[in-house]
């Protein structure tokens, strides 16, 4: 057996990890194991896909959504070799691993690499605008939005989280209400069912929540071939603000302005003015975008409950 731990060279508390894979080593029975860490952004990817050159069998991402995605990224870019992915959730809002995908203590790593629990995780692949205008193509795990949430997302990736990341996020959300306007745009369902309307956010789901903790797609199962889009229409900073300790409890909302919807695949086109992208907690560039389950998959080792 072979294992890979591809580490974000600026979490936090890495020490911590270091004390966990120190333990986790002293359990024996693997026969390879090796620590690779990032040296700057996006480095994770060509570290994944180097992984998957080298044959090792599983790849561990310690890190946040980011990290996350980044792995994800390279192990599917590379055209032989897809290993089984496994979390160790050392970021800063840990969603995806609120569905129970991350490890924090080795024997529960140990107990799922012997018996081989294994869940398979759809995949929705993303086709967006880059900064510099040239389309992109990027696979996410658990969540992407158009509109506010990336303005919001760019704030929270360059402010210095002093005072926790879920402050970072309250104040990234309400400096940009404040100058935030809503768009008009074009949002269409299975390329059929079409919605035209000012929007806040479209947000399409494959996990439950974003922005460390809130739970906007309570339904989401990302093994169930179906995305969850929820549309934020023509919704004011209070509102939203008034809602926000429902959706921290996964109370969905009822409201003419917010709707819930299944697809397989979904485009949203802007019609007034631009509309940021964020993916798994990362900056995506802007719509037009489509973003669709074509099939792809990933196995994901789990802890045993």
């Amino acid at each position: 057996m072979s294992i890979v731990f591809i580490v974000k060279s600026t979490i936090r508390n890495k020490q911590n990890f270091y004390r966990f894979l120190e333990e986790f080593r002293s359990f024996g029975h693997i026969e390879r194991i090796e620590v690779k860490e990032t040296q700057k952004a996006g480095h994770a990817i060509s570290l994944a896909f180097q992984s998957c050159n080298e044959g090792f069998e599983y790849v561990i991402a310690v890190g946040g959504d980011g990290t996350l995605n980044e792995v994800i990224n390279g192990v599917l870019s590379h055209p032989h070799h897809v290993p089984c992915i496994a979390l160790l959730p050392y970021g800063s809002g840990n969603d995806f691993s609120r569905m129970a995908f991350g490890f924090h203590q080795p024997q529960e790593l140990m107990e799922a690499l012997r018996k081989q629990k294994r869940k398979t995780v759809d995949i929705p692949v993303l086709r967006s605008t880059a900064e510099n205008t040239e389309s992109r193509k990027m696979y996410y795990v658990n969540m992407l939005d158009a509109g506010i949430g990336g303005v919001v997302s760019r704030k929270v990736n360059r402010s210095k989280k002093r005072l926790g990341v879920g402050f970072s996020f309250f104040t990234s959300i309400l400096s940009t209400f404040l100058t935030y306007s809503t768009s008009r745009a074009r949002i269409v369902l299975n390329g059929k069912e079409v919605i035209e309307k000012k929007i806040l956010m479209v947000a399409v789901a494959n996990g439950i929540s974003f922005g460390n903790g809130l739970i906007i797609s309570p339904d989401s199962r990302p093994d169930d071939g179906k995305l969850n889009v929820i549309v934020f229409g023509d919704v004011s900073v209070w509102l939203y603000l008034k809602y926000l300790p429902k959706i921290r409890k996964g109370i969905k909302i009822e409201h003419p302005e917010i709707s819930y919807h299944l697809a397989q695949s979904i485009s949203v086109e802007p019609i007034s003015h631009s509309l940021s992208v964020e993916y798994d907690g990362e900056f995506g560039g802007y719509a037009p975008l489509k973003v669709e389950l074509n099939g792809t998959k990933i196995d994901f080792l789990v802890p045993v409950l």
